[in-house]
């Protein structure tokens, strides 16, 4: 892992930090607001450096604007809300039109020691997206420190991640950083023992490398969803279409990895929650993997596989879960799913729980308030268990 500085070693007080968060999960696809909480999620960084008197300057990219600007991706109605959360006065939230120029940079110049300046959008510049180094210059001559607090952006190779530490010497991670990397090292540095992981999704190409490395880390790996299916086709169980040769040879890899390491236990569904193609939404039961017909639309993993799972889930002191466990991708059949998750919710073990699938049905199970942590990093998360370096702390650090 990278070197680098928290928010306690840096000096903002009286001076011009940029604030590098993530807002992109607060949009949808169409630029609509769907939630504030990845704004919430900031609140402890911003009110750190409120306490300490210095004047921030927050930038986000959301959303793929191509490098224009587009109404629907405009960061004003965002930068209205976090004035909300903060009860800021209008002197004390100011929003920029633009993400750099004369204007910002007049208006980051004539800040006040607590205040903030929200700039507009860092993707309707092309040179954020492109990682340029004009634009990073500009960007990074709106500040004398920079502070990166956005966790999931730093997988991308964007200027306001990897280009703006080449211009600012003072530079380190916000308390939200600091928090996803210390949920993080649970499972990469530290786990107690034994550690379950819970693997699901669509589809295995999109998580071959995590299953690849979970392998060498867990004592338990629970494998589920579209993901389990060339394994289990591989293992001789023919459930469901037969998978490209490209998931059969990535899961062959899999599970060869698995058979060397004599410390592992790799548990793949052994039964399945069914429906009857013509009656999609009525589930017929939980049917035998091995004994599955063709008529037969396959929903969630099913009451065996549950049981075996949570017991997986109760004997480990480290439970990690990522992907959905479902085979259906409408959020209504996952009922098994959510027995998963309140499982972990139940358990005494270090709980971290990351992607949006899963952080969705933990949601929606109710499960979320007893979850150790909740990492939103996306690819950066999956990059951190992995072992790879992430792009952004390493920028940090050189």
């Amino acid at each position: 892992m990278a070197s680098f500085k928290g928010l306690k070693d840096l000096q903002v007080e009286g001076r011009r930090v940029l604030l590098r968060v993530d807002l992109d999960s607060v949009m949808d696809e169409d630029g609509t607001i769907v939630g504030d909480e990845a704004l919430v999620a900031l609140l402890p960084t911003i009110s750190e450096l409120r306490k300490r008197e210095a004047r921030i300057v927050l930038a986000s990219g959301v959303g793929r604007p191509r490098g224009r600007k587009e109404p629907r991706w405009s960061l004003e109605p965002l930068a209205a809300r976090l004035a909300e959360l903060i009860e800021a006065r209008d002197d004390q939230l100011v929003f920029s039109e633009e993400p750099v120029g004369d204007g910002p940079r007049h208006q980051a110049n004539s800040m006040k020691e607590g205040h903030i300046l929200f700039l507009e959008n860092l993707r309707f510049n092309p040179g954020e997206v492109n990682n340029d180094d004009s634009f990073a210059r500009m960007l990074a001559g709106l500040a004398d420190i920079f502070v990166n607090d956005g966790f999931a952006s730093m997988s991308l190779p964007h200027a306001s991640s990897l280009g703006v530490p080449r211009f600012l010497r003072e530079r380190g991670v916000g308390l939200l950083v600091e928090k996803e990397l210390a949920g993080l090292a649970h499972l990469t540095e530290r786990p107690q023992r034994p550690m379950t992981a819970l693997v699901g999704g669509q589809r295995i190409a999109e998580v071959g490398t995590l299953l690849m490395s979970l392998a060498l880390q867990a004592d338990v790996l629970c494998v589920a969803g579209g993901v389990a299916m060339p394994l289990l086709w591989c293992s001789g169980v023919k459930v469901g279409p037969e998978p490209d040769s490209e998931s059969l040879s990535l899961a062959e890899k899999v599970l060869r990895r698995a058979k060397k390491r004599e410390a592992l236990t790799l548990v793949l569904p052994r039964d399945f929650s069914v429906a009857q193609t013509e009656a999609p939404s009525q589930h017929a039961g939980s049917v035998p993997a091995n004994e599955i017909a063709k008529e037969n639309t396959l929903l969630d993993i099913g009451e065996a596989t549950v049981k075996e799972f949570s017991a997986a889930i109760a004997d480990a002191s480290t439970v990690f879960w990522c992907g959905t466990l479902g085979v259906a991708r409408e959020a209504s059949a996952d009922r098994s799913t959510a027995l998963v998750g309140k499982a972990i919710a139940r358990c005494s073990a270090y709980s971290i729980v990351g992607g949006p699938d899963s952080l969705a049905a933990i949601r929606r199970s109710g499960a979320a308030p007893f979850i150790s942590h909740l990492s939103h990093g996306g690819e950066s998360t999956m990059l951190v268990i992995e072992g790879k370096p992430l792009p952004g702390l390493v920028a940090l650090g050189e």
